[in-house]
């Protein structure tokens, strides 16, 4: 498509063909199925032993300790990794559609066959499928984006924490009904799967062509003659190994700085999600389903108008003639963001008033979702193109040990020396370290563009 447009080189700008609508269609793909996604994980992630979804069947233990939750983080994590390589390596819409029939079938198969066993099982294939997803996903979306990246990427930031929010809630209201759920995600997600597979067959390019796509709409930041011999090199087989990719990331100082300052920021969102309930619950003496409800509707609506607003303020101050300052200004909205979140979240665990503490709880969860959407265009703005997935994938899979299962017993032992709100205090300051670190590595990035 956008080679199409670059050969024309008319002057009149009616005769270009309108991209609106095909890029509308794939974003609302690509949201779809990060909500189901999501939506699947929390589902999941919230079932502890005091659910059983089967009489006949042992319950699952999804609780912070649990075999099934430690496999749950381990295999999560390894994906990334591997939806990197294989992304890189093979076209893109080949792997999206082994990504979704892998997390499609894997979910069918839970759901008919009805047995903890096979789910157990199952869960390898699904955790595979949602993370090369995500390592796919959101570099298409950003290349496709454009001038307009930050709205676009903050839908599937929103998506995925309306995704997430839905599958708590519905685990809680119908935990006797979890395999109906995985039939009719599995079934939701095959087409989306299949979808792709036919986009490959009918819009499949060359090597060559994305090459000059790269030279003709540079939405990379890196070097343009770098990324077009590359890819020529990739055409003939003569392509860097992913070792050589790894070698790259490790060695940016900015990548490394910036990644550290995303697993700080992670470890305290997930305190932030996890104790605020608990602190509802015990600081102003309510009933636990009432504080969990609470909870959990306070941070999705936060979540949500705080990612939809990071991104239009990071298109509101990038124009589209310099796009090269995209990463300054994300990063540079990441550390406001963080700060506030810091400081939102703290008052609200050290608050006596019951409604002052629940506003609060939602304002630094918006706060933490623009800082989430900033750090997310930060990151694809700052790589260039053949790095983008190994740098997404990274990053994603350490945040997601750390933000879902380091930070759970950190708090557990902090708590019990010295108290649950000074614990919370301590937690949530991740937020304010994770702001210096995105500094400092904002200007490293900096420097090596230059260099």
């Amino acid at each position: 498509r956008q080679l199409a447009c670059s050969k024309l080189e008319m002057a009149d700008d009616s005769k270009v063909p309108s991209t609106f609508l095909l890029d509308l269609t794939i974003l609302i793909w690509m949201g779809c199925a990060q909500f189901l996604i999501a939506f699947d994980m929390g589902a999941l992630t919230s079932l502890n032993c005091e659910y059983s979804p089967d009489s006949n069947s042992k319950p699952i233990c999804m609780v912070p300790g649990s075999l099934f939750f430690i496999l749950f983080v381990i295999i999560s994590a390894i994906s990334y990794p591997i939806g990197s390589y294989l992304t890189t390596s093979y076209h893109r819409l080949t792997v999206l559609f082994l990504a979704l029939s892998f997390w499609s079938g894997g979910n069918l198969a839970a759901g008919f066959l009805g047995q903890v066993a096979i789910l157990w099982w199952t869960r390898l294939a699904v955790c595979f499928g949602a993370a090369t997803f995500t390592v796919i996903a959101l570099p298409l979306v950003n290349d496709l984006g454009s001038s307009s990246r930050g709205k676009w990427l903050s839908v599937i930031v929103a998506a995925l924490v309306l995704g997430l929010s839905f599958g708590f809630v519905y685990t809680k209201a119908r935990t006797d009904s979890i395999y109906w759920i995985l039939k009719i995600e599995g079934a939701i997600m095959a087409p989306l799967g299949l979808l792709s597979l036919v986009s490959f067959f009918r819009y499949r390019v060359t090597a060559f062509d994305l090459a000059e796509q790269a030279e003709a709409s540079k939405f990379s930041t890196g070097s343009v003659s770098d990324i077009i011999s590359g890819v020529k090199n990739a055409a003939v087989g003569l392509t860097r190994t992913a070792s050589d990719d790894i070698k790259l990331l490790v060695c940016s100082n900015g990548y490394c700085l910036n990644v550290i300052g995303f697993l700080l920021y992670n470890m305290s969102f997930g305190i932030l999600g996890i104790y605020g309930k608990v602190f509802l619950k015990e600081a102003f003496n309510k009933h636990a389903s009432e504080a969990e409800d609470t909870a959990d509707k306070v941070l999705m609506i936060g979540g949500v108008v705080g990612a939809l607003i990071g991104g239009f303020l990071i298109d509101l101050r990038n124009s589209d003639e310099d796009q090269s300052q995209t990463a300054p200004i994300a990063f540079n909205h990441a550390r406001i963001s963080s700060l506030l979140a810091f400081l939102a979240g703290t008052a609200s665990f050290w608050n006596t008033d019951y409604k002052t503490a629940v506003i609060l709880l939602g304002a630094a969860a918006a706060f933490a979702a623009v800082a989430s959407v900033s750090v997310v265009v930060g990151l694809l703005t700052s790589l260039s193109y053949m790095l983008k997935h190994w740098g997404i994938g990274f990053a994603f899979a350490l945040r997601f040990v750390f933000a879902t299962g380091i930070n759970i017993l950190v708090v557990q032992e902090v708590e019990e020396s010295f108290g649950r709100q000074k614990a919370l205090t301590a937690g949530l300051s991740g937020f304010f370290l994770a702001s210096m670190f995105w500094g400092r590595g904002s200007q490293r990035l900096t420097k090596e563009k230059k260099d």
